[in-house]
């Protein structure tokens, strides 16, 4: 959710008239999610390799830290970033392989 937030607040704050404004907030984070549910989600569409998962949810995270720190909240996203590769670290070592 907080990936999805900075999204839209990253679009929202973009450059451009209202409506592309209004545009970017509204379609930054729909790809997104659109994007996890089909690969990352836990019942995902297409079924992948756990560490690929993990990979894959750690550019997202990593996507919306550098849309904090574009949008001049460059501790947030530092703090985001760091925060994402703890969780995905302690994931990987405390979840047991199918």
């Amino acid at each position: 959710m907080a990936a999805l937030i900075a999204l839209g607040y990253w679009g929202y704050t973009a450059h451009g008239g209202p409506v592309m404004r209004i545009g970017f907030a509204v379609l930054a984070p729909m790809t997104v999610a659109l994007f996890w549910g089909t690969f990352v989600a836990p019942k995902a569409a297409l079924s992948l390799q756990p560490w690929l998962k993990q990979a894959l949810a750690l550019v997202v995270f990593a996507l919306a830290s550098s849309t904090l720190a574009a949008r001049g909240h460059g501790r947030l996203g530092l703090v985001f970033l760091i925060v994402s590769v703890l969780n995905a670290l302690a994931l990987m070592f405390s979840t047991p392989e199918p």
